[in-house]
């Protein structure tokens, strides 16, 4: 156990105590900022009441046991990290894992940021009695799993990106609004 960073030498890493395994050290609740990036929205289908996302959400947080410690030195399997949990997937694939030096980074003050991208068919219940004049929301619920709101709080980053050429392939469809509207967290889903 090093109390001054710099006393940490070529090749070693450093291993996280006072918690659980994957829970980094005894730090309450952290607040995690979210933010979500749509890339693309397409097959729309009513009848099974699905649409497929191809989505990138960023977490970023604080980590005090890793001020002024430097990434190379960090063994990213003991450290704490939100478990993302798309609530209304059907069908989806997570795309990317924490700690790889392309998804996740750490600044030196031990802000955390990491990236990942989900692709698949999520499940939205439709409302067609207007149909086909109908309006619908396309929801992409977002919270963890087997975490408590005494290890995280998902909160809303910046507002949510939706490129136009996210939806060019939706032609019988016009996306007339796009909003962050709620994340939540809950130790019921595992």
């Amino acid at each position: 156990l090093v109390d001054d960073p710099a006393a940490l030498r070529d090749g070693d890493h450093v291993l996280l105590r006072g918690g659980p395994v994957g829970h980094g050290t005894l730090q309450k609740t952290r607040s995690v900022s979210t933010q979500v990036k749509v890339l693309q929205l397409s097959r729309i289908d009513t009848a099974a009441q699905t649409f497929y996302a191809d989505f990138v959400v960023q977490l970023s947080w604080v980590e005090e046991c890793l001020i002024g410690i430097h990434h190379d030195r960090v063994d990213w399997e003991l450290v704490f990290h939100p478990k993302i949990d798309i609530r209304n997937a059907f069908e989806i694939e997570e795309l990317s894992t924490f700690g790889e030096k392309s998804h996740t980074k750490l600044h030196g003050d031990g802000k955390v940021t990491y990236v990942c991208r989900f692709k698949g068919v999520l499940s939205q219940p439709m409302d067609l009695e207007a149909f086909p004049f109908d309006s619908q929301y396309l929801n992409i619920n977002i919270g963890t799993k087997g975490q408590s709101t005494k290890e995280v709080v998902l909160t809303s980053g910046s507002q949510v990106a939706l490129p136009p050429d996210a939806y060019s392939s939706m032609v019988d469809w016009t996306i007339e609004d796009f909003e962050l509207v709620e994340l939540t967290t809950s130790p019921k889903h595992s």
